[in-house]
Formats: structure tokens, C-alpha cells, sequence
């Protein structure tokens, strides 16, 4: 099985799920072509860039005795059990072989990480671009329900339907219901939370069969998906009784094939999104390595910008938060497959970062508008982009002018949602002035304090007042407006204003200077 690929490679791919290395060089450039499974019984050598097995090594002694056979041959690396790797005589040997010894995780099957590594080494490049194919999920349901008589779905620990056989027709509204929409209701997966249905699926290793839980709702066997220790999801399937005894067993052994199948998927799509954040990481970081990762990504030739992406105020611990950024990232990212072929995105912290064609930057903004306008999220969604650049080692410059461009609009919740960088460049250099005087400690002086000490000692909002003044350009009528009282109480509070500060509004040069103070400490703005 041939395939090119490196040791660093395939461990970048699989992350933690299986191996990790704790012994040996540590060069992650090695190449690795193929498997072989050690047989102490029958110890040949290993083939050139091979990762060893060492399925039947069971003690300590075996494991240096195949590190000794392995030292001096071109072999990548051996795997061994986590109880073996512990043992300090076998990371010695290890390090003194000049051999990389992997530490398979405890729980998983030998057969997992053979079936997990070939498919790795069967595809040529290991990258993104080569993704474990929905296709093969949707054929086990098929011939899982072949073998059980009934209707299919395969769900993960979420109640998501990954995927589901064809004869649908023959299930029950509340199944039909589901595969429309791809996961279960919340109100039937808080039923069985609550009545002890997932624990009982997830705690058996033989199919459980569970009752009809309301109106027009069929009985099911459910069997839990699991490899390597960790509960994948679980398969449905509509019967009115529990399976007989062979279809069972047989359910149970296709559980396994099918959890083999959504490890491996796992692996590829967290290796995939890994992949994809390095290369987006290497575009927005500028000079050579940007011109690399274009090179890798296919964007050559023409302006490019960057794009950033984030919300409005959110609890970046909460959940709930947590999972709405992931599904922006997700509608966002479909959303410019379609509108930028060549476009390319990672989620950066809390940021979703893009980098696009931007030959007419119009355009681009037009489409980022038409993005928010359709998605109508909650918390609001703002989108900065930075100005355009020729040559992609200068998107370092465009990053810049999008983060500060997406902190403005952030900065003003009530007014527009997208906006280029040349759009907001005052607010840009004010908000930079604004953190200059912050870093240095510079503290506000002047009227302002004055207000803002009486506000805070009479619970009145001076402060606001001026503010709403002075963006309306002393508009009375649209002032008071916008702070929902009458115009004679607004022209009381300006009145009042002047006595308490000793200031006088006709003055243009004070004008300006509250105008600025109110810009650059954004404190100011508050009232108590």
C-alpha cells in the first residue's frame, strides 16, 4: 500500500485519537509507505519505511528484542502498547536504536489502528483535499438494514443523523420527521435523556431494545457504536419486537465495522480542518510562508483581501456560545464555496478569517452584506475587510485592517454590520488613538470628569445627553428622540449641562474637543 506520506504527517492527521510518540528522534520528516504487523514467531525484517506493529509483543523483554531488529533498518517507527512504552528499558532502547516508538492509546484495537493507517497510506497526498466519503456510511446503513429487516439510521452521541438506509417509507412519522431534518427532535432526545435510554444504550455491548415512547412513535433497537474505549453514536432501527438471536449478533458485529468507519471519518475531517487552519494561519502571517500557502491553496494571480468575521457580545465559555460560532463558521463556509471558489477560511479563536479574490472590493462587500441580511443571526454578526493587496506576502497588512475594521463595528452595535477598511478609516485611527492613550495610562481630564462625577453622585445622564448632542449636531428633536424623553426636559439636561461644567456649547473649539474626549476614552460614554 504506497503512499506518500511522513510520520509527522500521519500523526497530524490522526492528532490523539490513536498514537502519540514518547520515545526515539522525534524526526517527524520520515517517510512512511506502509504497515507491517510484527509476528515475534516469525520476526522478519521490516520493509523500507514501514511502521511496525507490535501486535504480539505482551512484555518488555519481546519489545527491545523487535527494537533490536528494527535498528539498522529503514523502518519508520514501531507502535507498542501504552503499558510497554511506560517501561523505562524500552524507551531506552528506543533512543538508543535511533527508532520512533509510538504509544498506541489504551482501549484501542490493533485492528483499528491497521485499518485507520492503511486507509491513510491508500491515498496518495495526505491532505484535505481527500476526505472520507459520506457515501461509504450511507451503504452500511443500507446493508445493515438488510440484515436486521428494518429502517436505519446511524446517529452520533449528539442525536445527529449521519446517515440513514433508503427504506424510510416504512418507518413511523417521528423517524421520517428526523431524516429530513438530520437529527432527532429535542423533545424526544430530552425523553430519552430522561428516561435512561442513552445510558442504557451506551452502557450495553449487546443491541438494546426500547419501547415505543409516544403516539405514532415504533418501537426500537438501538446498538451502541464504539471503538477504542470512546462511544461514537449508536444505530436505530424500527422493530416492533426484539431482533432474534442471529440478528443480533449480527447487528452487533456490523456496530463494529460502522464505528471503524466514523473513526476514521472523525480523523479525516479533524485532520482536514487542522490542515486547513495551518494554511490559513500561513496566508494571513505574510512574506514567504503566505506565498507558500498560496502556492499549496491555488490562490495566485490577482488582488486578494482578507476577510474577518465575529460576533456581537458573547460569553466565550457558555456553550451555547461556543456552538453558535461553530455554526456560523459552518454557514459562513458554504456560503463562500459558493460565492468564491477560490476562496479559503480557518476559525481563528473567535475570529473566522477569510481570504478571497478582491478584485473589486464593491463587490465583496456587497456579498458580505447580503450574507448578514440572509442568515439573521443572533448575536449579530459583524464583517470587517481590509483593503486589498497585489501580492499575497502583504496580506499580514489586509489581516490588520480587517480585525480593526471588525472591532469598529463591534464598537457601534446599532449601526452597519459590514464595512470595509477605507469605510471606517477615521473610526480606525480614532480606535487606535483611543488604545495609544489607554497603554500609556493617559487619563481624562476636563469637563467631562465633572459630568461624569455628577451623574455618578444624582443618578442623572448628563454624559448621554451631551453625546446625543453632539451626534446630532445640536438636532434637538432627533437628540431627545434618541433618548426617548421630550425636547424640554433634552434643553433642561443642555442647560444644566453648561452650569454644572462651566462650559460654553457655542464654542466650536470645546465642541470639538468633547467630541473627541468622547471618542477616544470609551468610558466616558457610560452612564452610571
Amino acid at each position: 500500500m504506497a503512499g506518500s506520506a511522513t510520520l509527522g504527517s500521519l500523526l497530524d492527521r490522526i492528532g490523539l485519537t490513536l498514537l502519540t510518540p514518547v520515545a526515539g528522534p522525534g524526526d517527524m520528516s520520515t517517510a512512511v509507505s506502509s504497515v507491517t504487523v510484527y509476528d515475534p514467531l516469525d520476526p522478519a525484517p521490516p520493509g523500507d519505511d514501514s511502521l511496525v506493529l507490535g501486535v504480539g509483543v505482551a512484555d518488555s523483554a519481546t519489545a527491545v528484542k523487535l527494537i533490536d531488529t528494527v535498528a539498522g533498518t529503514r523502518a519508520a517507527g514501531i507502535v507498542l502498547r501504552d503499558r510497554l512504552t511506560d517501561d523505562a528499558d524500552v524507551a531506552a532502547a528506543a533512543d538508543r536504536a535511533g527508532v520512533a516508538l509510538l504509544e498506541l492509546i489504551r482501549g484501542a484495537s490493533w485492528m483499528q489502528v491497521t485499518s485507520i493507517l492503511s486507509s491513510m497510506l491508500d491515498v496518495a497526498d495526505v491532505s484535505p483535499t481527500a476526505p472520507e466519503s459520506p457515501e461509504d456510511l450511507f451503504a452500511l446503513a443500507n446493508s445493515v438494514a438488510a440484515i436486521v429487516g428494518g429502517p436505519v439510521t446511524i446517529e452520533d452521541t449528539s442525536s445527529h443523523i449521519v446517515a440513514f438506509s433508503p427504506d424510510q417509507g416504512q418507518s413511523d412519522p417521528a423517524r421520517k420527521a428526523s431524516v429530513l431534518s438530520h437529527e432527532v427532535p429535542d423533545d424526544l432526545k430530552a425523553r430519552m435523556r430522561d428516561d435512561g435510554t442513552f445510558r442504557r444504550v451506551y452502557a450495553s455491548p449487546e443491541p438494546v431494545f426500547v419501547d415505543a415512547i409516544g403516539n405514532n412513535i415504533r418501537a426500537r433497537v438501538v446498538m451502541r457504536l464504539q471503538a477504542g474505549g470512546e462511544i461514537l453514536g449508536s444505530i436505530w432501527v424500527v422493530a416492533d419486537a426484539p431482533l432474534p438471536s442471529v440478528r443480533a449478533r449480527a447487528l452487533a458485529e456490523a456496530a463494529g465495522v460502522v464505528a471503524m468507519t466514523m473513526l476514521r471519518a472523525r480523523v479525516t475531517r479533524d485532520s482536514a480542518a487542522r490542515l486547513q487552519t495551518s494554511l490559513v494561519s500561513g496566508l494571513l502571517a505574510g512574506g514567504a510562508d503566505a506565498r507558500a500557502a498560496a502556492a499549496q491553496a491555488g490562490v495566485t494571480g490577482g488582488p486578494v483581501c482578507v476577510m474577518a468575521v465575529g460576533q456581537g457580545d458573547t460569553d466565550p465559555d457558555d456553550t451555547a456560545s461556543e456552538q453558535n460560532l461553530q455554526h456560523l463558521f459552518g454557514v459562513f463556509t458554504m456560503h463562500l464555496k459558493t460565492a468564491h471558489a477560490r476562496a479559503q477560511a480557518a476559525l481563528l479563536g473567535r475570529t473566522i478569517y477569510a481570504v478571497l479574490p478582491a478584485a473589486d472590493v464593491g463587490q465583496v462587500r456587497d456579498g458580505a452584506r447580503d450574507f448578514v441580511r440572509r442568515i439573521r443571526s443572533s448575536p449579530r454578526v459583524f464583517i470587517g475587510i481590509g483593503r486589498p493587496v497585489d501580492d499575497v506576502a502583504r496580506l499580514q497588512a489586509s489581516r490588520r485592517e480587517a480585525d480593526w475594521t471588525l472591532r469598529v463595528l463591534r464598537g457601534r452595535p446599532g449601526g452597519s454590520a459590514v464595512a470595509a477598511s477605507d469605510d471606517v478609516q477615521v473610526d480606525m485611527l480614532l480606535l487606535k488613538m483611543s488604545d495609544f492613550l489607554g497603554e500609556f495610562g493617559q487619563e481624562l481630564t476636563g469637563p467631562l470628569v465633572t459630568l461624569n462625577g455628577y451623574d455618578g453622585a444624582h443618578g442623572t445622564e448628563l454624559v448621554a445627553t451631551l453625546r446625543a448632542w453632539l451626534d446630532y449636531f445640536g438636532d434637538v428633536g432627533c437628540a431627545a428622540d434618541s433618548m426617548h424623553i421630550h425636547k424640554n426636559t433634552f434643553r433642561y439636561r443642555m442647560r444644566r449641562i453648561e452650569e454644572v461644567a462651566a462650559i460654553d456649547l457655542g464654542d466650536v473649539d470645546q465642541r470639538f474637543a468633547l467630541m473627541l474626549q468622547l471618542r477616544l476614552f470609551p468610558a466616558s460614554k457610560d452612564s452610571p
